[in-house]
């Protein structure tokens, strides 16, 4: 048990237990999801698909730390937050689109096109993330 009465995510994260992050992702307190994407992000790759998700959170403290999370693991993110920039929900679109201009380069066409978004603000944070991508080229 972790000091929230939840899942103990430092157990978690020094074995690198990403089944038991995930099941800690669902956990309906703050602290205990925002330290098990924390930790998912310092795994790497095997918990792309689970931030991914995550981005889908209810709680939007939850979804920019997926976001920050996936900037961690950069490179292998790419591809699935570009389709996550294709997701029904704006939410979710306009944090890929945060993360992948803290990725770079390999995002810039699938950004571009995130400037014709029927909602503003993922067509903001494409902007700006092209910016951020631009400043580094």
């Amino acid at each position: 048990m972790g000091i929230f009465g939840g899942p103990n995510i430092e157990e978690l994260k020094a074995s690198k237990n990403v089944k038991g992050l995930i099941k800690a992702l669902k956990y309906k307190n703050i602290y205990v999801q925002s330290d098990a994407v924390d930790a998912l992000g310092n795994i790497g790759e095997p918990a792309v698909e689970p931030l991914i998700e995550a981005l889908k959170d209810e709680d939007s403290r939850v979804q920019s730390s997926a976001a920050i999370a996936l900037v961690k693991i950069g490179e292998p993110a790419v591809e699935p937050l570009i389709e996550a920039l294709k997701d029904e929900d704006s939410r979710v679109r306009s944090n890929a689109a945060v993360a992948l201009g803290e990725i770079g380069e390999p995002a810039v066409e699938p950004l571009t096109k995130a400037l014709k978004d029927e909602n503003i603000n993922v067509r903001s944070n494409a902007a700006l993330a092209l910016g951020k991508i631009g400043k580094r080229y």
